[in-house]
């Protein structure tokens, strides 16, 4: 597996077997496909979610109608079956190499973790490429807002190998400092290790994760900090960190911050399946307001070690 950062400009001379959206209640979700307009002939997908379907969802699901003309696909967030139908539906007697767009800005965790997991089995009958692009955002102070968490599981696919007398947990941290803490207690790891976003968003943001998070910080045998705007970057130290405990220790990922660190530590667990990646089911309240920054991030993994 190849793991590369690069531009937009990229995208605009490629040509794509499928283009994956999400329509959500996020007014960010349709700012990156408004930058690739010109991409809107080949055949496209939009995840749909079921819950939370007000006015500006529906704004969204018109979007892709007109726009890109988009299959839609409905399914809660957390549900992956319907994702893996679809692709096993349009690739399954595919031996030729495929080339997906994914928009995952919107896109609960669970539905991108489906799509690599389902590219790293297929991937042994034909070569993939997966060009992952992202809408940077930026949240209010409020953020988050009530959460009660549900349960805590690996994500299917991830499981890694946790059959260890010692169990190391790396918490990938955000705003949700109470949340993690909760969890952390929850989970009672023989080793702590933690990383976060520097740079961040912003400055700002950076300091307020710093501040959410002080005492899992100050009680982590290791701190990484790595940059938001590097998948490539994320990956390769948190590789690092962990595989001097594979096969040694059960090593889990949780990936708590900004969701190109999360596609980073999935990407990790891809490349090492014994490490594996757990999430966090929540419920809110209501649906957070997430506006885009204008900033774009886009990943490009080969699961053939092509690079661009």
């Amino acid at each position: 597996m190849n793991v590369k950062d690069f531009d937009i400009d990229v995208i605009r001379s490629q040509e794509y077997d499928m283009v994956i959206f999400s329509s959500g209640y996020e007014a960010r979700c349709i700012h990156a496909p408004k930058q690739i307009e010109d991409l809107r002939g080949f055949n496209s997908c939009t995840f749909g979610f079921k819950s939370y379907i007000g006015d500006l969802r529906k704004t969204h699901d018109k979007y892709y109608e007109d726009v890109w003309n988009s299959e839609r696909l409905s399914l809660s967030a957390d549900e992956a079956k319907p994702i893996y139908d679809c692709l096993n539906e349009k690739f399954r007697s595919r031996s030729r190499p495929l080339k997906l767009l994914i928009d995952y800005s919107s896109m609960s965790r669970l539905w991108y973790a489906a799509i690599l997991n389902w590219c790293k089995f297929s991937s042994t009958s034909f070569s993939i490429t997966l060009d992952f692009i992202y809408s940077l955002a930026k949240y209010d102070k409020s953020y988050p807002r009530s959460i009660v968490i549900n349960r805590i599981l690996a994500i299917p696919g991830f499981e890694g190998d946790l059959l260890h007398d010692r169990i190391v947990s790396v918490f990938g941290l955000g705003y949700s400092g109470l949340m993690t803490q909760c969890i952390l207690e929850q989970l009672e790891p023989d080793e702590l290790y933690s990383y976060y976003a520097s740079p961040g968003v912003s400055e700002d943001s950076e300091n307020r994760v710093v501040n959410e998070n002080r005492d899992i910080i100050d009680h982590s045998e290791h701190v990484l900090k790595l940059p938001i705007r590097s998948v490539e970057t994320t990956v390769r130290y948190l590789a690092e960190l962990v595989i001097p405990n594979i096969g040694k220790k059960g090593v889990i990922l949780i990936p708590m911050g900004p969701k190109p660190h999360v596609l980073a530590a999935l990407l990790v667990s891809v490349k090492h399946n014994k490490v594996a990646n757990f999430r966090v089911s929540t419920q809110r309240d209501k649906p957070e307001e997430i506006m885009p920054t204008g900033e774009i991030l886009l990943t490009r993994v080969s699961l053939d070690n092509q690079v661009i």
